[in-house]
């Protein structure tokens, strides 16, 4: 077993060099750390995906409080991640401020989901207590956000970056492929027992925290020598007229807080429609998950090279404009087998989306200023998605699924014509990257 790991750490470390360079054992290490964390953190989160508002679906509450549960855990995340970014500069090290937030306090909130039921039974109070520790949750993990892309940025050289996260995102959807049926399979197989009828959703709550808990674990054997102090730059205060000075990094904020306001008016509700609208089972949901996954593996493997040869904005476009119609195609669904075939054509569009959207937003924040550019940036994201859960839980009580459908197709359309008016001009971003 040893001579198995030893060969496999080995031909990792191998290939971080051939997609880096040449760089020290220690940033190889960190690299390969790192690697780890988004393999591990990407089973403990598909394990759960999705899966907390069926959780609550148990409990006979409506599509109002679904959306509730959501808009509240954005709220409270949102409030979290600009004193996220100001704490930085008031602390030693990133990564001891991420392993205690995001990576502590935040995964024991995933125990603590698991034990519900069994303190709170089937009473309203149960209701509330997996809303609040969603909250809890989505709090330490944006507390933590800014620290951690801040860290990431200087720990992945820029040359390599496109190259290192295609092969580290490859090993996470490869792992969202595996945990999403695994929960879905789980909790078909352990539900409905009488004396413990949440049981199902219980243990795939609890494999996420030893997972989570495996994931923090790597994450902190990051060295923080192996973060450049070069750019390790901790700026005291929010600089905000500085960065709304940047008419492109004000327009991609805007335009994200609309777009992320529209996916969230029908995020919460996929699912949701599958399991009470079509009758699938969590098993069905996990399947479904899975193929996602698959095209987006797919799609990232295809338009990769597609992306290499002409560029981050002009790939952001062409999916961010055939992304809406997505939304818009399940008001046609009436099967499982519908879903499926949408959430294949899905994950490919997706892929393309997802490549290029993080390049944007580090080559349009400022080195000297990053973790309060990113905090600024994932607050209006966040806004944006409290929003758009409470619209959808009211147009689903009052109009049906399909109002809600049609509603978030729309609003991604103007999110994204919104990007192509404030952010897409001619200049550096539109060359498409070399040597990656």
């Amino acid at each position: 077993m040893r001579t198995i790991a030893k060969s496999f750490f080995g031909s990792l470390d191998s290939a971080i060099r051939k997609t880096t360079g040449e760089l020290d054992g220690q940033r190889i290490a960190g690299l390969r750390f790192f690697y780890f964390d988004g393999l591990l953190s990407s089973l403990s989160d598909n394990l759960v995906a999705g899966f907390l508002e069926l959780f609550l679906l148990t409990y006979g509450v409506s599509n109002g409080i679904i959306g509730l549960n959501t808009s509240i855990a954005n709220l409270c995340g949102a409030l979290a991640i600009i004193p996220g970014a100001m704490t930085i500069s008031r602390v030693r090290s990133r990564k001891r401020l991420v392993v205690l937030t995001g990576g502590g306090i935040g995964r024991i909130g995933l125990l603590a989901i698991a034990f519900v039921p069994f303190l709170a039974g089937d009473s309203a109070l149960a209701v509330v207590c997996l809303i609040s520790l969603n909250a809890l949750r989505t709090v330490m993990g944006n507390f933590a956000n800014p620290a951690w892309t801040s860290m990431v940025a200087d720990l992945v050289p820029l040359s390599a970056r496109a190259r290192y996260f295609g092969k580290r995102n490859v090993a996470i959807i490869i792992a969202s492929i595996i945990a999403a049926p695994i929960a879905g399979k789980v909790v078909n197989s352990l539900s409905g027992i009488r004396a413990v009828p949440h049981l199902g959703f219980q243990a795939i709550f609890l494999l996420s925290f030893v997972f989570g808990a495996l994931s923090t674990v790597s994450f902190a054997r990051i060295s923080d020598a192996s973060v450049s102090e070069s750019t390790s730059t901790k700026p005291k205060g929010f600089p905000l007229r500085a960065l709304l000075a940047d008419r492109r990094f004000t327009g991609l904020v805007l335009s994200a807080f609309f777009w992320n306001m529209a996916l969230m008016i029908a995020g919460p509700f996929f699912n949701v429609y599958v399991v009470s609208a079509l009758g699938a089972s969590a098993a069905t949901v996990g399947v479904l998950a899975a193929v996602s996954s698959i095209s987006l593996l797919a799609g990232q493997l295809l338009l990769g090279r597609i992306t290499d040869r002409r560029g981050d904005i002009f790939m952001q476009i062409v999916t961010g404009l055939l992304i809406p119609l997505l939304p818009i195609a399940w008001i046609f669904v009436t099967h499982p087998f519908h879903a499926a075939l949408l959430n294949a054509a899905g994950g490919v569009i997706w892929a393309g989306y997802n490549l290029t959207s993080f390049n944007i937003l580090l080559k349009l924040t400022p080195d000297e200023h990053r973790p309060q550019a990113v905090a600024l940036y994932q607050t209006l994201v966040m806004a944006g998605s409290v929003i758009g859960p409470l619209v959808g839980g009211a147009l689903a009580d009052s109009y049906g699924y399909k109002a809600v459908f049609v509603a978030s197709g729309i609003g991604r359309y103007l999110a994204m014509l919104l990007f192509i008016a404030l952010v897409v001009r001619p200049g550096p971003l539109l060359r498409p990257r070399r040597g990656a």
